[in-house]
């Protein structure tokens, strides 16, 4: 049977630990003295005998007057985990250390399950130690495993005494310098390393913390760790395929995108299924703005068309439409400058901001149903839904007269159909596509 010993911890390791002065930051187990680095895990069989080292980081106490009276590290362990139990205190530990002595106590055979200290020593500080700054090995600790028992151990590092763990390695200080954060180890007594349980040994494990149960490849990588959205695309920078065996690298990592298809904004590194530029929560692959917000994704001339009326729908939405009810059909016109709110350039003769101009209703095509009629198609200015010369003659009183453009109030605008300010034959001339036509 294996046995698993595990030291639990307040927090996970840090890459660098800073020094606080006056302070201990952190007391820390290397599971593999033998190996440069701190080892968070070491793998030892039944009955092997190995070191593990006690280390004091991040100590400043450069400014303290008081940084420790005393302390002492210790072990304490459950009967059967491990026989002829030491700590070394002599030097390569800390006694070669100015300032900064031990007093070993001696070490006991009782092994009573839960409170036995194996091992005992007394740290002493001056009261003023500039040198005594950086990191030191404190103290290390010489086990002999025992038959493993095929139960997993916990192991405990604590702060202070009493104990209530079945195997602890403590350091208590004075009130004063407590330990700000205590760091952890993993010893595996006749198993491999594995913090996450994979069965992939952590040397090997491409992808640490796998999710409990999830099955792995032989780089102990998760579908879930390489291919977030399922969509058989790994995610950029994914370290290998996972059991489902994703391939490349996806352009939608978060949603599936099985085509990567880019083709609205391709020079961006998003896909369509996963891209939002104009931030309306719709993405390209469905947005009929893709650069504009149209939240509500409206498109008056499909609802139009789908309603009966006699428009065609396009796919542009009403946020970036020119014409949202259609009625313009190929015909065209560069309006004048009295339609401010129009860009320059050539649009659809009853482009919204020509309609907004004149008046007329931007969301219908026509003055009856569907839609909600009124005035609504610029060359039926006499609202009976034909083209023809009862539209031109209310331009006769008013003809050749200037327009006031908005804001002014000024119901020869009506008929101002081109946008230049003045009522003339330009205006009739934009009725002619549509002469003797009924508008539905």
């Amino acid at each position: 049977m294996a046995l698993l010993l595990m030291v639990t911890a307040d927090q996970p390791k840090s890459a660098a630990h800073e020094q606080t002065p006056g302070a201990i930051d952190y007391v820390i187990v290397d599971a593999d003295p033998n190996l440069s680095g701190i080892q968070d895990c070491r793998s030892v069989s039944p009955g092997q005998t190995f070191g593990i080292d006690f280390i004091v980081d991040g100590i400043n106490a450069a400014d303290s007057d008081d940084f420790a009276s005393g302390g002492n590290i210790g072990f304490n362990f459950a009967s059967g985990d491990f026989t002829s139990p030491t700590i070394d205190f002599t030097p390569g530990a800390i006694d070669d250390v100015p300032g900064f002595t031990a007093m070993p106590q001696g070490s006991t055979t009782t092994k009573v399950a839960g409170l036995t200290h194996v091992s005992r020593g007394y740290l002493n500080f001056e009261a003023s130690a500039p040198e005594l700054v950086g990191e030191i090995v404190a103290a290390r600790a010489t086990l002999t495993t025992a038959a493993a028992s095929g139960t997993l151990t916990a192991i405990g590092i604590t702060k202070t005494s009493p104990l209530d763990g079945s195997w602890d390695f403590f350091l208590g200080f004075s009130t004063q310098v407590q330990p700000t954060n205590v760091e952890s180890a993993t010893i595996a007594i006749g198993v491999i390393c594995d913090e996450d349980g994979d069965g992939v040994a952590d040397a090997d494990d491409l992808c640490p913390a796998t999710g409990t149960g999830d099955a792995v490849d032989t780089n102990g990588c998760s579908d879930a760790q390489t291919d977030s959205d399922a969509d058989g695309i790994c995610d950029p920078g994914a370290p290998s395929g996972g059991p489902s065996g994703c391939t490349g690298s996806d352009n939608c990592p978060d949603t599936p995108n099985t085509s990567q298809d880019n083709s609205v904004h391709p020079a961006t590194p998003e896909g369509d299924a996963c891209e939002d530029p104009d931030s309306d929560l719709v993405f390209d692959i469905s947005d009929n703005c893709p650069d504009t917000a149209n939240p509500g994704q409206e498109n008056t001339d499909v609802s139009l068309e789908a309603a009966g009326a006699g428009v065609i729908g396009d796919s542009a939405g009403d946020a970036c439409d020119e014409d949202d009810d259609n009625e313009s059909g190929a015909e065209t016109q560069d309006p004048g400058a009295s339609a401010a709110t129009c860009p320059s350039g050539t649009l659809p003769v009853w482009a919204d901001c020509v309609e907004t101009y004149l008046g007329t209703a931007i969301d219908d095509n026509c003055t009856g149903a569907p839609g909600p009629g009124g005035d609504a198609f610029p060359p039926d200015t006499n609202t009976d839904g034909n083209v023809n010369m009862l539209d031109v003659f209310p331009m006769f009183p008013v003809w050749l007269q200037p327009v006031q453009a908005p804001p002014a109030i000024d119901p020869g605008r009506r008929y101002d159909l081109n946008a230049d300010g003045t009522l003339n034959l330009m205006d009739v001339f934009l009725m002619f596509p549509s002469w003797l036509s009924s508008c539905t």
